[in-house]
C-alpha cells in the first residue's frame, strides 16, 4: 500500500512502474485525508515511512514503525514514546558526524 499527499502522485506511479507486475499495490496516494489514513494506518502491520505525519500517526497506533530520516534529527522529530533501537535509521545530512552515524548505522558508515 502506498500513502502520501498529491504531492508525491508522481513518485507513487515511478514506485509502481518499477514493481513487478504480480505485485498488487493498492495506491491511495493524495486520496486519503487525515481520519482516513488513521483507518488505513489501524488495518496495517507495519509502516515504513520517512519523517512525516504519517510516521508519526502509525507509531502513536502501535504500528511497528521503520522510519527513514533525511536532514532532520530523529532525536528531535522522530516520534515519541518510540526509542531508536525499535526503528531503523538512514540518516544523511543530519548535521551530525560521521562518527555519530556511525552508531545509528554501521553499515553505511563503515571505514
Amino acid at each position: 500500500m502506498l500513502i502520501g499527499s498529491s504531492a508525491d502522485v508522481q513518485t507513487g506511479r515511478s514506485l509502481e512502474s518499477a514493481l513487478e507486475s504480480k505485485v498488487a499495490v493498492l495506491n491511495l496516494i493524495g486520496r486519503t485525508n487525515l481520519p482516513a489514513l488513521a483507518a488505513v494506518l489501524s488495518m496495517a502491520r507495519a509502516l515504513v515511512s520517512n519523517d512525516s505525519g504519517a510516521l508519526h500517526l502509525g507509531a502513536a497506533l502501535g504500528l511497528p514503525v521503520t522510519a527513514i530520516f533525511g536532514p532532520t534529527d530523529e532525536r528531535r522529530t522522530g516520534p515519541r514514546g518510540v526509542s531508536i533501537e525499535d526503528f531503523i535509521l538512514s540518516v544523511f545530512g543530519s548535521g551530525r558526524s560521521d562518527a555519530d552515524n556511525a552508531g545509528l548505522v554501521p553499515s553505511l558508515y563503515a571505514p
